[in-house]
């Protein structure tokens, strides 16, 4: 475990290095984006060690016990298109472990009627008589841009698709293809699946992921979605429960300072480079003594909160995934039925943004039941019947806000941190995508950038 004062970490002399002649890193966070660094950095010969404040590896990529229930902390699913996810599977050798999903029938309800909905564009739009007849004939229109993202942008990183950062994924499909389109299709699935309204982000993250979905898959991992954290984390060097307080630069040098609670203890822990894996959302409260650069980009960093509620149940008959529209008069996004083989029945209820920012204004998290039970009621009959108990999950930073203009500032704070030797790196979903992709490939980044920057010393 660290020590008090004493690093744990022994400062290297001021001699230049050369070759690989390690290096003392931190990085501060054992989500996705921080085991991916700490992977690639241990490679290429550099000494590192994690920083956690929770008991497990994996941030918002694992599982925990709520209630009896397994739940997952954050993402549900991976896709074969996050390519530095499927390099780090090859070289775990967890090809074999991988568990592919089938296609779920997924449905949304506007509060008239119920209808089929699909996440990637596909023909069937072009038949769904739920949509109006001017929107499907402007489908057409979107074919071009997706056909460009698909050959032009990275899924894993949104900056390359920049030239769509000027307006909101709103105007941008009403302009393309209409409201009826935006109304029935795009926007409930984006409130449902990240919590989103259409009006709030980009079309940079419709058009990097929606352009790659055909051809590839969506999957998991037999033993659970944390399953590649677990390993990633079981080659590292890792300090659990312990709470980061600050990370400053030392005065007169290049080291890092960072002061944290262990046990109960202050403590401080000295090294030559640090990385900040956090969520984005914390990093303004934890580095002192920003740069220009840094002051300039964090506030502009946003999150968005989600709400879940699970209410187990003795029996479900079949498994099924509704989305509602914004004209629903329902407090949910998603009411999908579970029927588990390893794990308890239940419903999955989703609060729509609105309902999560009611729950986060009156901070009554653990009281999410008490918003949503009636509306679950009348669209699941059932309930009470069934019911064995609820449990309530919140996750105050679920994904990382993608809005209009975000991505010119994200790529100028990327193009600084490039351009020279730091002696603090960051990285994250809030840096290049609002997935589990993007999140391992800005890891990567950052321990390329490292390993580019102070092997060359």
């Amino acid at each position: 475990m660290l020590g008090l004062v004493k690093p744990s970490l022994p400062v290297l002399s001021d001699k230049k290095l050369s070759g690989l002649e390690k290096r003392k890193v931190i990085i501060v966070g054992a989500g996705i984006a921080g085991l991916t660094s700490a992977y690639f950095l241990k490679k290429h010969g550099f000494d590192v060690l994690v920083l956690e404040q929770n008991d497990t590896p994996g941030g918002r990529m694992r599982q925990i016990e709520l209630g009896g229930l397994t739940v997952n902390t954050g993402a549900r699913m991976l896709y074969t298109f996050y390519s530095v996810v499927m390099e780090l599977i090859d070289e775990l050798g967890l090809e074999n472990d991988i568990e592919y999903l089938g296609m779920s029938e997924l449905t949304c309800h506007d509060g008239q009627q119920r209808y089929p909905i699909s996440f990637s564009p596909n023909l069937s739009l072009l038949f769904n008589s739920h949509i109006d007849l001017a929107s499907r004939l402007k489908l057409i229109n979107i074919l071009p841009a997706l056909l460009k993202a698909r050959f032009a942008t990275n899924p894993d990183d949104m900056g390359t698709c920049d030239y769509l950062d000027s307006e909101s994924m709103e105007s941008y499909i009403e302009r393309k293809v209409g409201k009826g389109f935006l109304r029935k299709i795009v926007n409930p699935l984006f409130r449902g699946a990240r919590n989103w309204n259409a009006n709030e982000v980009s079309p940079a993250f419709f058009l990097t992921s929606s352009a790659h979905m055909s051809g590839h898959k969506a999957f998991t991992f037999k033993q659970g979605i944390g399953h590649l954290a677990e390993k990633l984390a079981s080659g590292l060097n890792i300090d659990y429960g312990v709470t980061v307080n600050s990370i400053q630069r030392n005065a007169g040098d290049s080291k890092v300072l960072v002061d944290y609670n262990e046990q109960g203890k202050q403590c401080q822990l000295e090294a030559d480079l640090l990385v900040c894996a956090t969520e984005g959302a914390k990093i303004t409260d934890l580095i002192t003594g920003k740069s220009p650069a840094e002051a300039l980009f964090f506030p502009k960093i946003k999150y968005n909160p989600l709400g879940i509620v699970y209410y187990v149940l003795d029996k479900i008959d079949k498994h099924e995934i509704t989305f509602y529209t914004q004209e629903h008069p329902s407090t949910l996004a998603i009411l999908e039925t579970v029927n588990s083989a390893d794990n308890k029945h239940h419903l999955f209820c989703e609060l729509t943004p609105e309902s999560a920012q009611i729950m986060h204004a009156n901070q009554n998290q653990t009281r999410m039941d008490s918003l949503i039970k009636e509306d679950v009621r009348k669209l699941y009959p059932e309930l009470d019947k069934q019911l064995s108990y609820s449990v309530n999950q919140w996750i105050e930073h679920m994904l990382p806000v993608f809005y209009p203009g975000y991505i010119s500032s994200l790529k100028a704070f990327r193009q600084q941190q490039s351009a020279s030797a730091q002696s603090i790196y960051y990285c994250g979903d809030y840096l290049s995508q609002a997935l589990v992709g993007g999140a391992c490939a800005s890891g990567k980044e950052s321990a390329m950038q490292i390993i580019n920057h102070w092997n060359r010393q």
